[in-house]
């Protein structure tokens, strides 16, 4: 500024005149002197500094400077320019970074997603690559081709070898399928494959369907030194959904022994309409058992002699959460296919004793061959008996002769183990199913329940009545006593007294109640 005013070295003369002047003047108070005092340190600094300070700017503004201000400009814009190319190259580099690795993400996905469809052992496609296909078209048949009693062959000639058989399977039925028609091969289980087909190129899937049973079950399977024959079965399903309907329709026919193939049918859909109710009667018995909805209801045996009651049969009843009642016919089956049996049969025994702790009469427990072999039900009521001596003296466990005694070992250990506590045994349901006089030989029994289906009618059916008195006749031999189940009417009850049978249960005399009336 004091170049472009035209100032120069003389303004300091006039400078100095005034700082003489300042220091002649006496000031009037103490602050005034210092202020003056103040003004001529600055001005005298300004006076000693002033001339570098116009030197300093001449040197600035000559040519020379200019020139070298210039040159300092062009190095800063090339030094600028090189790096900007450097960051134009780094972007370069840093786009085709992410573009190389956004394709290797691509390249494992498709690598995954395919191995997620593949099946390892075999190579074909698996369950999930079938149900993909599907959804994208409907203009289908379905075949599911299933491996009869494949375990089987793991079993016997080991896993190895049961690997290798699996693999031979697979092949050899890509080959047959893609010699006669066009469709694709999928492993849906362990045992199970489908066949996905076009339905323009199935014109009768039963013939095709009889067509890889004969060339797949009459060509033998050799792996190494072993021959390995199969059997086969296949559901067909032509409509949707094809996977549910061809597993249904495979299952179906694996439970029927004629059948080696079937094509789903209205009829098929009862068997699906049966698991669902399996499945809702579940969920019930899971939810009673949680909720402390299973009861036990009481039935009372009369002794023929007296004429009174004398024990209650505990029956087990379980409640839905609308307080409906399901009977064991509905439910006791699908319990034991849930592996929910064990815990009713634990819970009915708990409840029972607890009950019949206040009331002094005899009673009896239903126990099924699958309780007995159970090692912790066998405990359980081990335990109970031992905690409980004198209810131990007044029960009885019925087993359900109608499954078939079989583990004669394990039930007549538990018979002599619970008798030892002063319990006593009853076969349940004898006289059908798997009857047979010899278990009264083997197995220390104290009484025979004779089942309903040969009382019912024993007043009008003679063969009902020999078969009864045999049995009454053995019994009496053995010194075992005998009851009669179903005793539903007068005539009935008179024909069962007559017999000589010694106790008497059913309808007629009393319905099962969850409490016991012991003044009858």
């Amino acid at each position: 500024m004091l170049i472009r005013n035209n100032l120069n070295l003389d303004v300091l003369n006039s400078l100095k005149e005034y700082i003489n002047f300042l220091k002649r003047y006496k000031p009037n108070s103490k602050l005034e002197r210092l202020s003056i005092y103040k003004i001529i340190n600055h001005l005298e600094i300004f006076i000693k500094y002033y001339p570098y300070y116009i030197n300093t700017i001449k040197k600035i503004i000559n040519g020379q400077s200019l020139n070298i201000l210039k040159e300092l400009k062009n190095v800063y814009q090339k030094e600028n320019e090189f790096i900007f190319k450097k960051f134009i190259l780094l972007t370069i580099l840093f786009a085709f970074g992410l573009i190389t690795a956004i394709g290797f993400i691509i390249f494992y996905i498709m690598r995954l997603r395919k191995a997620a469809s593949i099946d390892y052992l075999t190579g074909l496609y698996n369950r999930n690559r079938l149900i993909y296909e599907l959804r994208y078209n409907k203009y289908h048949v379905l075949f599911i081709v299933g491996i009869e009693d494949f375990k089987h062959i793991n079993n016997f000639y080991g896993v190895k070898i049961g690997d290798e058989f699996l693999k031979l399977f697979a092949k050899r039925l890509k080959k047959l399928v893609s010699s006669c028609c066009r469709g694709k091969i999928y492993r849906l289980g362990s045992d199970d494959f489908g066949i996905l087909l076009r339905k323009q190129y199935v014109n009768d899937p039963e013939t095709l369907a009889n067509y890889i049973i004969n060339n797949m079950e009459n060509n033998g399977f050799r792996i190494q030194q072993w021959d390995i024959p199969i059997s086969i079965a296949i559901g067909i399903s032509l409509e949707e959904p094809f996977l549910e309907k061809a597993d249904l329709t495979l299952k179906y026919v694996k439970q029927n022994p004629r059948l080696k193939y079937a094509v789903y049918t209205e009829e098929i859909m009862k068997i699906e309409k049966n698991i669902e109710n399996n499945m809702k009667i579940l969920k019930v018995l899971k939810s009673a058992l949680e909720s402390n909805r299973i009861v036990p209801y009481y039935q009372p045996i009369l002794d023929n002699k007296i004429g009174k009651v004398v024990k209650y049969e505990s029956l087990v009843r379980a409640f839905n959460e609308k307080g409906e009642m399901l009977l064991p016919g509905e439910f006791l089956e699908v319990a034991k296919k849930g592996k929910l049996y064990g815990e009713i049969t634990k819970c009915v025994i708990e409840k029972t004793f607890e009950y019949f702790k206040e009331n002094p009469c005899e009673f009896s427990v239903n126990l099924s061959v699958d309780d007995i072999v159970d090692v912790s039900i066998r405990l359980f009521i081990i335990d109970k008996l031992r905690k409980n001596p004198e209810l131990s003296k007044r029960v009885m466990f019925e087993i359900l002769e109608s499954e078939g005694i079989e583990n004669f070992d394990i039930v007549s250990k538990f018979i002599k183990d619970i008798k030892q506590y002063g319990a006593t045994i009853a076969i349940d349901d004898f006289g059908t199913g798997y009857s047979n006089f010899s278990y009264l030989l083997q197995l220390d029994v104290d009484f025979i329940k004779i089942d309903g289906s040969l009382i019912k009618d024993i007043h009008i059916n003679k063969n009902s009545e020999i078969i009864v008195k045999t049995i009454v006749n053995f019994a009496k031999k053995l010194n075992i006593k005998t009851v009669a189940e179903f005793v539903h009417n007068y005539e009935v009850h008179r024909k069962v007294i007559e017999l000589g049978i010694d106790y008497s249960q059913g309808y007629f005399l009393g319905k099962p109640s969850p409490t016991c009336d012991l003044s009858s």
